[in-house]
């Protein structure tokens, strides 16, 4: 706003342009931690869709939030998209986001959730086995996690593994009773959506459908999402341990 001077003073109106300013902040799911670390990109938005990539950058190791300055346009509609996960958590789905008209400062909240693996040592009969000690090995060879199980027991993996990320399974220690089982492959679910539950009497399984949970009955290996089953075969017809 600005007003004429009525004396034929030639007035200067100046108008100074303010730079956007978006602040980006990657929280765990409850919003109370700042996450270190990822990879992320911002792209244009072109009705509702995700088009050019304008600017990109790796999270703070701190886990302070990115301060991205005069790059977007005010008043523009943009994509933050997660490339790269923080260490032990899934990917968020992209959030769309409007720059502000005003200078203010806009802000942008994306949330992660923990990878959640539940391992179960089972037997035919879908009783849950301890004292069988299994190893959990990166591609690289590298023992991430060694635990024993308990009998009637779940083991819980949380925040540990890599999101898209291939692990062996392997047996090193079987129960007293039983042989060691083949490895088993998997790879963890880019998206957490809730745990499997396995069922052997219909061999049905439940929970969300972004976590896909298989049976697997004998020393098969096969790569699956979010839920490892190891089921183990007696040695005797009769599931009775041999005894010897």
């Amino acid at each position: 706003m600005f007003t004429v001077s009525h004396d034929g003073t030639i007035d200067t109106v100046v108008m100074w342009d303010i730079l956007t300013v978006v602040i980006s902040s990657k929280q765990d799911i409850t919003g109370e931690r700042e996450l270190p670390g990822g990879h992320y990109s911002i792209h244009e938005d072109d009705n509702g869709t995700q088009e050019k990539t304008i600017h990109e950058y790796d999270g703070n190791e701190d886990g302070s939030p990115q301060i991205v300055t005069g790059i977007l346009d005010a008043g523009k509609e943009y994509w933050l998209v997660e490339d790269l996960s923080p260490t032990g958590y899934a990917y968020s789905e992209a959030v769309k986001f409007t720059v502000d008209r005003d200078g203010n400062t806009t802000y942008v909240v994306m949330q992660d959730k923990e990878t959640h693996i539940d391992f179960r040592k089972e037997n035919t009969s879908g009783e849950l086995l301890g004292r069988a000690v299994l190893q959990v090995i990166d591609y690289n060879g590298v023992v991430i996690e060694e635990f024993e199980t308990l009998e009637n027991e779940i083991y819980t993996m949380k925040g540990k593994l890599i999101a898209d990320a291939t692990y062996t399974l392997r047996e090193k220690t079987a129960p007293f009773g039983y042989s060691k089982a083949a490895d088993i492959i998997f790879t963890v679910s880019l998206t957490i959506g809730g745990n499997g539950c396995i069922s052997f009497g219909g061999l049905s399984n439940t929970g969300d459908k972004r976590t896909i949970t298989y049976v697997v009955i004998g020393l098969a290996s096969l790569s699956f999402f979010g839920f490892v089953a190891l089921v183990k075969k007696w040695r005797k017809e009769k599931d009775e341990p041999d005894e010897t």
